[in-house]
């Protein structure tokens, strides 16, 4: 989940009084195999593909520096050299 998508979800339920009737924020869930090749990722406008790209990108930029990487399960994230 964005941090930033839950600070302004928060910020519209203060407004609002309630958190009820926002949309929810579904967390992001890629499961890439050693022999994937391409990932096709499709959805409609504002369905959070870019978010999700960044996400991962990130996720895997933290591994990489040896920082934490927040998940609910342990993770391996390799390394490419090329």
């Amino acid at each position: 989940r964005h941090p930033v998508l839950l600070w302004d979800r928060k910020q519209a339920a203060a407004r609002a009084g309630s958190a009820e009737g926002l949309p929810e924020v579904v967390p992001v869930d890629v499961e890439v195999r050693a022999a994937t090749r391409a990932v096709v990722i499709t959805g409609p406008n504002t369905g959070g593909k870019t978010a999700a790209i960044k996400a991962v990108g990130l996720a895997s930029l933290m591994a990489r520096a040896g920082l934490g990487v927040p998940a609910e399960e342990p993770m391996a994230v390799p390394c490419f050299d090329e």
